[in-house]
C-alpha cells in the first residue's frame, strides 16, 4: 500500500517521505529558533509532540512553547503535549536502556488514533499525522 505524504518545512528545507532529524547547536537560543517553528506547526495541525529534556529546564522550555504561541495547558491536558524527565524514560532503570526508550518512543510516536487520544485541528477535522520528538539532555 503506497501512501502520500505532504512535506513539513523544517530549518530552510522540505522534509519529505524521510522524517528523521538530527540536529547539534551552540546555543539554547539557536535550538529554539530552529525547533520551535517545527513544533507550533505540528501542533497546530494536531500532531503531538513528545519532549524528554531535564527537570531543570522544563519550566523555561514550557514558558517558549506559550510565548510561541502554543496552548501549553491545553495541549498537555489532551496529551498532545507530553513533557518527560530523562529518569522517566531512558534513564527509568538508572542507566540507559536502549531497548526500553525504542519501545518508550514507538509508543509515544503512535498517530492519535492510535492511542485512544485523538486530537483536533482549528476545523474539527482530525489530524492522524506524525509525531515530533524531541530529546534535549544537556545544555
Amino acid at each position: 500500500m503506497s501512501s502520500s505524504v505532504s512535506p513539513i518545512p523544517f530549518a530552510r528545507s522540505m522534509l519529505r517521505e524521510h522524517r528523521h532529524v538530527c540536529a547539534f547547536f551552540n546555543s539554547p537560543k539557536q535550538e529554539y529558533d530552529t525547533l520551535l517553528p517545527f513544533v507550533c506547526d505540528g501542533i497546530n495541525c494536531g500532531q503531538r509532540a513528545f519532549h524528554v529534556l531535564p527537570s531543570q529546564h522544563k519550566g523555561d522550555h514550557l514558558q517558549r512553547l506559550r510565548d510561541a504561541g502554543i496552548d501549553v495547558e491545553q495541549a498537555q491536558r489532551t496529551r498532545q503535549l507530553e513533557v518527560a524527565l530523562p529518569e522517566d524514560t531512558y534513564l527509568r532503570t538508572g542507566r540507559f536502556d536502549k531497548e526500553a526508550m525504542l519501545a518508550l518512543i514507538q509508543e509515544a510516536l503512535k498517530p492519535q488514533w492510535m492511542t485512544g487520544k485523538a486530537a483536533t485541528n482549528g476545523s474539527n477535522t482530525r489530524c492522524d499525522s506524525t509525531t515530533c520528538c524531541r530529546i534535549t539532555t544537556t545544555r
